[in-house]
């Protein structure tokens, strides 16, 4: 609570508020980005990247069903006149910050550092900034890192009875790739080869 009003101090300017309103809202299509960014390179680019979906998977699955449901409350903007509006509902915790965060503890442990160090970032902003627009409190975010430090439980407990059956899951969606690209042009092909060395 003590965040929220202190970030609300800030609105009335139109260029910042739709500015934050983005950020709230658009940030979390940097997960599929990077997902498909791993994928294309390599085999280790393509298991890390499963790895990286399944920790969002297990952290929205336990941030709705678990923490959801231990901890309810409103969403600011059902109590407080705020930028953000809607439908009542719960507010803890952020599921939007939740699916960014979750990718953060699987790719320190993938040892992927940089990328994680950058998602950290984007997680924060994205929970500043729904605060901000009055979509959550400061404990809907925290309950989002708690939410993603739990996916990453799922990945590190069923990694080694998992590792046979993801490669072959891998290995069948790869073999899908390979069968799209087929109708791609040759010359295309070429370019998008080139571009992965």
């Amino acid at each position: 609570m003590f965040l929220f009003k202190i970030l609300q101090q800030f609105r009335g300017n139109m260029l910042f508020d739709s500015m934050m309103v983005f950020l709230a809202e658009a940030l979390v299509l940097a997960v599929p980005a990077v997902l498909v960014y791993m994928w294309f390179q390599g085999k280790q680019g393509r298991k890390d990247s499963v790895y990286v979906f399944i920790g969002v998977i297990a952290t929205l699955f336990l941030s709705y069903t678990l923490l959801g449901t231990a901890i309810q409350h409103e969403s600011p903007y059902q109590t407080f006149d705020t930028i953000a509006s809607g439908e009542p509902e719960n507010s803890f915790p952020s599921q939007h910050t939740a699916t960014i965060l979750a990718t953060v503890p699987v790719l320190y442990w993938l040892k992927r550092r940089k990328m994680a160090s950058i998602l950290l970032g984007l997680g924060t902003v994205t929970g500043i900034s729904r605060i901000y627009i009055g979509e959550h409190y400061l404990v809907d975010i925290l309950g989002s890192g708690l939410a993603a430090v739990l996916g990453f439980t799922v990945i590190w407990s069923l990694d080694r009875t998992m590792n046979d059956k993801l490669e072959k899951f891998i290995n069948f969606c790869y073999s899908i790739q390979r069968k799209i690209f087929s109708y791609i042009p040759y010359e295309i092909e070429e370019k998008l080869n080139r571009q992965k060395k």
